[in-house]
Parts: structure tokens; C-alpha cells; sequence
């Protein structure tokens, strides 16, 4: 009886156990409830770093690795010769058209640089070579946003002093004021050539005379299409305009000419010191002058508010 009474306890004891262990599982349907969570909140982990990427690829660069985008700022052209180019420092350094000044641009890879239309880098610019340059302003710096390279066998405008003139092969040599280089063209039947108002021929091209150059590629050679004659030695010519510089010690003024709006630079050597010495910036002067092939030597200076001075 006691053994019978053990068994029957031993058989409910392990029927009680069986049903703790299968309702401590869940169903079919409950375990892909739960799955089906778990996948919901491993999807949502799973698409914050998506997201991120997303976010980081429409940013307008990666600022671990890449240069900061360009400022919009207004762009302004300039023109000039090519001094210098440190490639360590990726600086350019130009002699703007017109100015004595020389200017110093920052450039990198950001900076788009083509010669003659192609692509080109930075080891394609070279001093004395004439470039256009869209420069912004970026912070305190003036940034080279491009730069174009233009070879001599490009269009272009040379200003200088006339070194001859061979007839046999009608090549021009000159004195380029901008690049102190010596630069040639070739003279066509098609080169238009002017003296002021009027014309002139390739004999008027004597050496001293200052003469400006429009050129053009044709047929792999540098050609001169126009040359306008400004100064031939020993020609005077009338100054009239405003003093725009004084230097006594050196007796040298400098005028805008009101004919064509350019600053000359005139020397005073022959002038009275009594004369000299009334000269003042913002004075309205008339000058007559005589080109000697290196510079502008006056004959005579008269305030405008006086008659104005014949020949001498």
C-alpha cells in the first residue's frame, strides 16, 4: 500500500513538472509575434547607420578629407603676366596689364587651370607667361578660382619698345613692357598698321619706338594682325590732364592724359625749379614732351588755367 501510495505521488509530481516546462514555451504563433518584434527593433538599429550615410553623402564634401566648398563671392578677371609660381605654398604671384604692381594669388586643387582651352595643371604655369584669372575674395586672401594660360600662341596684346624690324622674313622684334622679354611676330599682307590718326608702314618701325601689338595664331606661327605706332624718338607730343604724382628729388611727374585716359610718367630735366616748384598733385598742366626711345623728356609746362603753350 505504501508503495502504491509513493507511486501515485511520484506520477503526479512529474505530471506537474511537465506542465511548468511546456507552458514556460511559447506557441507557434507567439514565438513569430516575437520574432517579428525582435526583427522590428534589429531593422530599426540597423537603419540608423543608413541613415547617417545617407545624411553624410548629401553633404557637400567629406570635411575629414576634402577642402572646404568655395565662397560665393563676387568673381573679378584679371589679367598679367606670370612672376613666380610656388608649388610648396601653392601661390602665384602676377604683374597685373597696366599696373607695376606685382599680386599674389592662393590656388589648390579646387582652382580649375586650362591652357589654351585644354586641361592643364600647375606645373604648366610658367614665369613670363600670360594668364586670365577669376579670382574671388576667400576670408583675407585672394583666391585663383581659375586660371588660363595663354601661350604665344594665343591671341593677345604686347605693349613695348620696337628692338628692329627684318624685311626679309617681316618679323617684328620686341621688348615686351609687361614680361621684360623679348618677343617676335611676324608681319602679314593682312597687318594693319596705324600712327595716331593716320597709317604707317613696316619702315616706320625703327628701333626705340614704343608700339602696342594685337597677335593671333595662324598656321603655327605668331602673326601681328594690328600695330598702332605710339611714340617714335624724337617726336613731341601734347599732355593734357591732371598731375596725378610729384617727385621733386627726382623731377618726375606723372599726368593722365585726357586723349586716351593712361598715366605717363614725365621727367623734368630741362624744366626751371621755379617752375617745378609750383607743381602740385591734382594740378590741371599741360606738357610738351619729346619721347628720346627711353622715356618722356618735357619742353614745356603750363598750368591750363594759362594759354595754352605752342611747340617748342
Amino acid at each position: 500500500m505504501r508503495n502504491l501510495l509513493f507511486l501515485l505521488g511520484l506520477m503526479a509530481l512529474t505530471v506537474g513538472a511537465s506542465a511548468q516546462v511546456q507552458s514556460s514555451f511559447s506557441s507557434p504563433s507567439q514565438v513569430s509575434a516575437n520574432d517579428t518584434s525582435s526583427n522590428s527593433v534589429v531593422s530599426k538599429t540597423a537603419s540608423r547607420p543608413a541613415t547617417a550615410t545617407a545624411d553624410i553623402r548629401t553633404q557637400p564634401y567629406d570635411p575629414l578629407v576634402d577642402l572646404p566648398p568655395l565662397p560665393h563671392n563676387q568673381v573679378s578677371l584679371i589679367g598679367g603676366i606670370v612672376i613666380n609660381v610656388d608649388k610648396v605654398l601653392n601661390r602665384i604671384t602676377i604683374q597685373p596689364f597696366g599696373s607695376k604692381q606685382d599680386m599674389r594669388l592662393a590656388f589648390d586643387i579646387r582652382s580649375q587651370i586650362k591652357q589654351d582651352g585644354e586641361p592643364a595643371t600647375a606645373r604648366d604655369i610658367r614665369p613670363g607667361e600670360r594668364v586670365y584669372i577669376d579670382s574671388i575674395l576667400d576670408g583675407s586672401r585672394l583666391f585663383a578660382k581659375s586660371i588660363s594660360i595663354h601661350t604665344l600662341g594665343a591671341s593677345g596684346i604686347a605693349y613695348g619698345q620696337v628692338l628692329g624690324y627684318d624685311a626679309g622674313s617681316r618679323t617684328l622684334s620686341l621688348m615686351d613692357e609687361l614680361s621684360d622679354k623679348v618677343v617676335h611676330f611676324r608681319l602679314s599682307p593682312a597687318t594693319v598698321m596705324h600712327n595716331g590718326s593716320g597709317t604707317c608702314s613696316p619702315a616706320d618701325l625703327k628701333p626705340g619706338s614704343l608700339v602696342s601689338v594685337d597677335f593671333g595664331p595662324q598656321q603655327g606661327i605668331v602673326v601681328a594682325r594690328e600695330i598702332s605706332l605710339l611714340a617714335e624718338t624724337g617726336t613731341a607730343f601734347l599732355f593734357l590732364g591732371k598731375i596725378t604724382f610729384v617727385d621733386l628729388a627726382r623731377k618726375l611727374i606723372a599726368i593722365e592724359n585726357q586723349s586716351d585716359g593712361k598715366t605717363y610718367e614725365i621727367h623734368l630735366a630741362s624744366i626751371a625749379p621755379d617752375v617745378i616748384q609750383d607743381l602740385h598733385q591734382e594740378t590741371e598742366v599741360s606738357v610738351w614732351a619729346v619721347f628720346d626711345g627711353t622715356q618722356y623728356t618735357a619742353r614745356s609746362v603750363t598750368p591750363t588755367a594759362l594759354s595754352q603753350p605752342s611747340a617748342p
